[in-house]
Order: C-alpha cells, then structure tokens, then sequence
C-alpha cells in the first residue's frame, strides 16, 4: 500500500534492494527496479534502499489521481482507456495505453488511483 505526500512523492514498501534515483515500478504489491522495456514504471526512488520490505520515497512520473476500472486490475498494471471513460489493464485495437495504477480493482466500477501518462497512438 502507498501513503499519499504532498509533493508529488509516495511511500511504497520496497521489494529489493537499489539505488536513489532508479527508475522503480510495482510488482506484487512493492516496488522494484524497472527494467530496460518495462512500460509500467511509476518514478524515480529519492534515496537508496539497503533491505526488502524497507519504504522507500517515490518521486512519481505524474501526478496521481482517481480513476474507474472497468475490470479487476493489480496494482503496477498498465491501464487502457475502456468504455463508458473507464480504464483497465486489456489492451483492445482501439483503445489507448492511459498510464499505470497504483492501487488494485477486485471488480467493474471500483475507483482507483492512477498515474495517467497518456497515449496518443491506439494499441495494435
């Protein structure tokens, strides 16, 4: 789970050791490195983390916000644009990749928080 701060960082619970200002994203509920094509990173790490389980401080790629799943989702996915201006983590040809949740949906309609970076090509 994150705790919300102010200016545009979040506390996480890490998932692994690694250096300040490492790009990190959500896997099974912490946050770890983000890898060289992984889409779905959510920042930068503000300091370096010497033991799993430890919080770690994020500086977030955008601003956070509440958002409407239109499916069950885990937190750390990539989110599309759905129907009825809902979001969720199937990719359809006509739709855009709209960011990264931060927080799980268990079913349609749950309201959940989001990075949106938007997308301006349609998925393929």
């Amino acid at each position: 789970m994150s705790q919300y701060n102010s200016n545009n960082q979040k506390t996480f619970t890490s998932g692994e050791t690694f250096s300040r200002g490492v790009r990190v994203k959500i896997s099974s509920g912490a946050v770890v490195k983000a890898g060289l094509t992984d889409r779905n990173w959510i920042g930068v790490a503000t300091h370096a983390v010497n033991t799993s389980g430890d919080p770690v401080n994020v500086h977030l790629r955008g601003f956070p916000c509440q958002v409407v799943a239109s499916e069950a989702l885990s937190a750390g996915a990539l989110i599309h644009t759905a129907a009825s201006g809902k979001v969720g983590d199937t990719a359809t040809a006509t739709g855009y990749e709209a960011g990264v949740a931060l927080t799980a949906a268990t079913a349609d309609g749950d309201l959940i928080e989001a990075i949106l970076t938007g997308g301006d090509t349609a998925n393929s």
